[in-house]
């Protein structure tokens, strides 16, 4: 079933957009100066606000996110087409690991080198250190 819609107007033979409506005097027919300026305001500042999301979403891509459980993704390197060696850290332990289609596996383990800081104040609570 098709449902179409006429106004009263077009049925009169006066055309669409002109009423004799007493509500509709004095609204403008189409557009001025001023409604294209505030038209092209209304879309620069829609395409200001895309803009600023995609730049937030780029942003928000290199945050660490909660949920992980400590596990991070040091580095890899691709073997071939499909299989890549990568090192993970979790717990203080690198982990080298082969993934490839359908399996991951662990190719070594060692303890994660401690940091220089660490290092420093184990230096100078030791007294190892040399004084000039």
């Amino acid at each position: 079933m098709v449902l179409l819609i006429v106004t009263h107007g077009a049925l009169a033979g006066v055309p669409l957009g002109v009423s004799d409506n007493p509500l509709a005097k004095g609204v403008k027919q189409g557009l001025d100066g001023a409604g294209i300026g505030g038209m092209l305001l209304s879309l620069l500042l829609v395409v200001a606000m895309i803009l600023a999301l995609a730049w937030l979403a780029r942003r928000m891509q290199n945050l660490p996110r909660g949920g992980r459980g400590g596990l991070k993704v040091l580095g890899g390197v691709s073997l071939g087409t499909r299989e890549r060696a990568v090192i993970l850290e979790f717990e203080g332990r690198r982990l080298l690991v082969g993934v490839a289609p359908g399996q991951v596996r662990l190719l070594d383990a060692v303890e994660a080198p401690a940091s220089f800081a660490d290092d420093l104040d184990r230096s100078l609570a030791s007294g190892d250190g040399e004084s000039r």
